[in-house]
């Protein structure tokens, strides 16, 4: 079985990152040839994702930021050796990085990611790419100019599953579909608000940046008001609706493109034309 370049390696993780884990693995490449990785933000999705890149033998951690001291611990604990940062703009300084993955606070996310592609770095983002729409304006123009793979955290599109469902759809083998109906499960206690929980008693000024938690977002909220009159939240649960999109065969409507196109940057084309 032919093993991977750093290259291809890079390109394989646009497919997601669950997809990484199917690799090859009869040859290791060596260290010159191994895929060199950063990550900004290592907490709950984060970890998950730190551990996805050790499984890989071809690909090699190098480096994570985070500005809560018990994360950069954690991941310390998890990856020994690796460099733990408390910027993520000096990961980005490191000239032997290939790519980075983001996997920061939702509304931080707009930030990292134009900064990685502006260090000439490729990328993968987990959803939502942003909370709000001009953001996510920012953030494809920067796509568009940066000559680097770029990938958004939405594996539903590229299960099998959904490919299986997709061309059955497309040969007509399950007639005409009149509904159809999405369905997650959910990791909080049944009665409770979603991934509400408290502040952890470390979190002191001491140990997290709070004035970087607060204020490293590329459009302030007064903006997104300013443009669009609305509030700069949007809801999580969009990306519920992007996997189920490509089977309903109707034109989005205006909501759903809206909510969309913080998830996807393919959303931001047609919203663009």
């Amino acid at each position: 079985m032919p093993y991977k370049t750093r290259r291809d390696f890079v390109k394989q993780a646009a497919l997601g990152s669950a997809v990484l884990l199917t690799m090859p693995t009869s040859r290791v490449l060596g260290a010159n040839d191994r895929v060199r990785v950063g990550m900004i933000g290592v907490g709950g999705r984060g970890q998950d994702l730190l551990k996805q890149v050790l499984a890989i033998p071809n690909a090699q951690l190098v480096a994570i930021a985070d500005i809560y001291s018990r994360r950069r611990d954690e991941a310390r604990q998890m990856a020994p050796g690796i460099q733990t940062l408390d910027d993520h703009r000096r990961l980005l300084d490191m000239k032997d990085l290939d790519g980075v993955i983001v996997a920061s606070p939702l509304h931080l996310h707009a930030k990292h990611f134009v900064d990685t592609l502006s260090a000439s770095k490729d990328l993968y983002c987990e959803k939502t790419m942003t909370w709000s729409i001009p953001e996510a304006e920012q953030c494809l123009a920067a796509a568009k100019k940066s000559d680097r793979v770029v990938q958004i955290g939405l594996q539903h599109e590229s299960s099998g599953a959904l490919a299986d469902t997709r061309q059955w759809i497309r040969d007509g083998k399950v007639g005409k579909i009149t509904s159809v109906e999405s369905w997650m499960s959910r990791n909080t206690p049944h009665g409770k608000g979603q991934w509400v929980r408290e502040v952890p008693s470390d979190c002191t000024a001491q140990n997290v940046n709070w004035e970087a938690f607060l204020t490293l977002r590329t459009c302030p909220a007064a903006c997104f008001r300013k443009k669009t009159g609305a509030r700069c939240r949007i809801p999580l649960r969009s990306r519920w609706i992007f996997p189920i999109r490509p089977l309903r065969g109707s034109p989005l409507s205006a909501t759903a493109a809206t909510v969309w196109a913080s998830t996807s940057l393919a959303a931001m084309e047609l919203l663009s034309t």
